[in-house]
C-alpha cells in the first residue's frame, strides 16, 4: 500500500474483515488495476499471525551464510546480474595484477598501501584538496610544489 490516504490503515491485516478483503477500504485507498490486484490476492483460512520468512534456509531465519550460499548459486545459474568481479569496488574491469598484488608475501599493511599508491588514494594535499579540505596545496617539503604521490617517489 504506497497511496495512502489520510490516516489509512499501516497494515494489511487492517484491510481484512472476517477472513476476506475489506473491499470498501481497500477502495477508499486504490483504484483501479491496482485495487483489482489486491482483492484477487487469496487470504489464507486459517488465523495465523505474519512473520517474515527468509525463503533460503530451513528455518526461515535470515543467516549471513545462507545469503552467500543463494548469491553463489544465483551467480551459477546466470541469475545474479551484472558483471561482479570482487577485484575492485569501483566495478568494470580491472587488471589481473590486482590479484597478484593481494597474493603477494608481504604484511597486510604494506600490500595497503602500495594498493592507495596505485589507486591514488593516499591523504596527499592535492587529493584533500580535490575532496573539498581546504589549506595549502604545497608540499610541506619543498614549499614550492603541489603535493602529489609523485612527490614521494621522486
Amino acid at each position: 500500500m504506497h497511496r495512502s490516504r489520510g490516516d489509512g490503515p499501516k497494515w494489511v491485516s487492517q484491510l481484512i474483515t472476517g477472513g476476506a478483503w475489506d473491499s470498501g477500504e481497500v477502495s477508499r485507498l486504490m483504484e483501479g488495476e491496482e485495487m483489482n490486484r489486491v482483492l484477487s490476492i487469496p487470504l489464507s483460512k486459517h488465523n495465523i499471525r505474519d512473520r517474515v520468512i527468509w525463503n533460503h534456509s530451513r528455518s526461515g531465519e535470515y543467516y549471513t551464510s545462507s545469503w552467500y550460499l543463494t548469491a553463489r548459486d544465483m551467480r551459477k545459474n546466470g541469475d545474479l546480474h551484472g558483471n561482479y568481479r570482487g577485484e575492485s569496488s569501483r566495478g568494470g574491469s580491472v587488471g589481473s595484477w590486482w590479484k597478484e598484488l593481494w597474493s603477494l608475501k608481504m604484511p597486510p599493511r604494506v600490500k595497503l598501501f602500495l594498493w592507495k599508491c596505485l589507486d591514488n588514494a593516499l591523504p596527499t594535499r592535492d587529493n584533500l584538496m580535490k575532496r573539498g579540505m581546504k589549506g595549502e596545496e604545497c608540499c610541506v617539503l619543498c614549499n614550492s610544489m603541489p603535493e602529489t604521490i609523485f612527490t614521494y617517489f621522486d
